[in-house]
C-alpha cells in the first residue's frame, strides 16, 4: 500500500507530463485529485506551465547547449555570470582535434571505393527514411502508425530526436514517405537516406 507521500512524489514526477497534456485518463485523474487538495503541487503546475509558456515563445532549430544553460541558469539566479577565458592549451587542443578530423575526411574522401561502416543487425535490402516525431505524439500513435505501414524502427531516437525506419523492398518508398508527411499530427518530418 502506497503512503500519501509516496503518492505525492509519484503525482509530482507526473506533472511536467500532466502539463504537456501527454498523459493517459488513469494517470491525469490521479494528478488531478491530488491537485485539488494540495496547493504546492498547484504551484509548481503554474511554474511548469510558465516554463512552457516561454520554450513555446522563444522557438529555436537548435539545441542551444553549455551556452543556453549557462543563459538559463544566469535568469534563474539573476546574476550574470563570469566569462569565461579559454586556456591557450585548450585553444591549441581544440585545433589539433579540428585538424585531425579535417585530415581525416580528407582521407577518406579520397580513398572511399567501398564502405566502411556497415551497421549490424540492419535488413541489407531495406531502405532508410530518417523521421522526427512531434514531440506531441504518443507512442500508441507512433505504434500504429508504423504497424499500418509496415515499417520498421531500426534505430533511434539520436541525439536530436531523429528516427532510422526501414522500408521493405516490397513497399514503395514514395509512397510510404507521402503517408508519413501526411500524418502531420503525428510526424514532424521525413526523408530518405543515401
Amino acid at each position: 500500500m502506497t503512503s500519501k507521500l509516496d503518492s505525492k512524489e509519484r503525482v509530482s514526477e507526473l506533472l511536467p507530463f500532466y502539463v504537456n497534456d501527454t498523459l493517459d485518463a488513469e494517470e491525469r485523474a490521479e494528478v488531478e485529485a491530488l491537485l485539488s487538495v494540495d496547493e504546492a503541487l498547484r504551484r509548481e503546475v503554474e511554474l511548469l506551465n510558465l516554463i512552457r509558456g516561454a520554450v513555446k515563445e522563444d522557438e529555436v532549430d537548435y539545441t542551444p547547449g553549455e551556452f543556453g544553460l549557462a543563459r538559463l541558469r544566469r535568469e534563474i539566479d539573476g546574476r550574470p555570470a563570469a566569462p569565461r577565458r579559454p586556456r591557450i592549451g585548450m585553444v591549441a587542443t581544440s585545433v589539433a582535434a579540428a585538424m585531425f578530423v579535417f585530415g581525416s575526411l580528407i582521407y577518406l574522401s579520397m580513398n572511399d571505393r567501398e564502405p566502411r561502416f556497415v551497421q549490424a543487425g540492419a535488413d541489407a535490402s531495406a531502405r532508410v527514411l530518417v523521421v522526427a516525431f512531434r514531440p506531441s505524439a504518443q507512442e500508441q500513435q507512433i505504434s500504429a502508425l508504423l504497424l499500418g505501414l509496415d515499417v520498421t524502427i531500426i534505430d533511434g531516437p539520436s541525439a536530436i530526436g531523429l528516427y532510422r525506419v526501414a522500408v521493405p523492398e516490397a513497399q514503395d518508398m514514395g509512397a510510404i514517405m507521402a503517408a508519413l508527411s501526411n500524418m502531420t499530427d503525428v510526424v514532424e518530418s521525413v526523408d530518405a537516406t543515401e
